[in-house]
């Protein structure tokens, strides 16, 4: 379910990316955008997804499984919801929030802040680290076109 709503959250991101790359004036079709958008993220996954699981799931506060499946559902219903009303939410910041909660039913003591003082420090950098990243870019392709 969560993977579901993952998907339907992430959709508007890819098409969104399609019509940017569509702008290039390739002559492409557009399933093959959907297609090279679709395995870069799935590259993506392979590469960095299954180390930001592996944190949320065991390293930030210990579950059980009854505490996933709770997890998984809050995530998956907050997630849909946002998707059908258009509402921008990024799925593994709510999925922290949930695990993090789960680990707060313990109390304080139960959630390991440090491990989640590195997810939100890396939080911060991306959006700056990005930025310049798509700066560099737009520069770049400005200059050869």
């Amino acid at each position: 379910m969560t993977s579901f709503a993952r998907g339907l959250n992430d959709a508007p991101k890819i098409a969104a990316l399609a019509f940017g790359i569509g702008s290039f004036e390739t002559h492409l079709h557009s399933i093959l955008y959907f297609a090279g958008i679709a395995l870069a993220m799935g590259i993506g996954s392979i590469v960095s997804g299954l180390r930001v699981t592996e944190t949320l799931a065991e390293k930030v506060t210990p579950m059980n499984p009854q505490e996933g499946f709770a997890s998984n559902l809050t995530i998956s219903l907050l997630v849909t919801t946002a998707a059908r009303f258009g509402l921008p939410v990024s799925t593994t910041h709510l999925s922290s929030g949930a695990i993090i909660g789960i680990g707060l039913k313990r109390g304080k003591e139960a959630v390991r802040w440090k491990v989640v003082l590195e997810v939100v420090l890396a939080w911060i950098v991306t959006l700056p680290v990005s930025a310049l990243i798509a700066l560099l870019a737009f520069w770049f392709l400005t200059r050869i076109s």
